[in-house]
């Protein structure tokens, strides 16, 4: 197993991908109104529950965006290091893959916006998300796949990836 994940604060992307069969498990979205302390406890709890669940061989997470600005980035950033940690504590290999790879990767382009990311992943997968968080985490899960099992790749794939394989 494979779990892809577009951290988000108000709604963050969660896939469980099953590399043997090629398909998902489980998509969801992650949503919650709480804030600060509260907030984090939370998120660490439901992914800690599907990490026990699940237990994936990898998880892919989508690097940090730097077009925050203000008190969100410490907000983004706290999210991202509790979520690090968690992984780091429950000593799961884990990549980390930038925003601009994994449309690349999906796309073609590392600059498309989040729309296209969405249509792209049915054009390619067939994979219907009507939430750009899902499709992120689905593609986070498929670039898994590939570093896990060393799966043939597009050009523009390979290129994307040559920092991960």
């Amino acid at each position: 197993m494979i779990i892809g994940i577009d951290p988000s604060l108000r709604h963050m992307g969660i896939v469980v991908f099953d590399d043997k069969l090629g398909t998902s498990t489980y998509n969801t979205v992650f949503e919650t109104k709480r804030m600060g302390a509260e907030r984090l406890n939370l998120a660490y709890e439901f992914v800690n529950s599907l990490l026990v669940m699940y237990k994936p061989e990898l998880v892919v997470i989508e690097g940090y965006a730097f077009g925050a600005r203000g008190s969100m980035v410490f907000s983004i950033g706290e999210l991202g290091g509790v979520l690090r940690l968690l992984l780091y504590q429950k000593s799961i290999k884990t990549v980390e893959i930038p925003p601009t790879t994994l449309k690349k990767f999906v796309c073609g382009k590392g600059n498309v916006k989040k729309n296209i990311l969405i249509k792209e992943v049915y054009k390619k997968w067939g994979i219907d998300f009507d939430d750009d968080n899902l499709a992120d985490a689905y593609g986070l899960a498929r670039i898994g796949s590939v570093i896990v099992n060393k799966s043939k790749l597009k050009k523009y794939e390979r290129e994307s990836l040559k920092n991960y394989l």
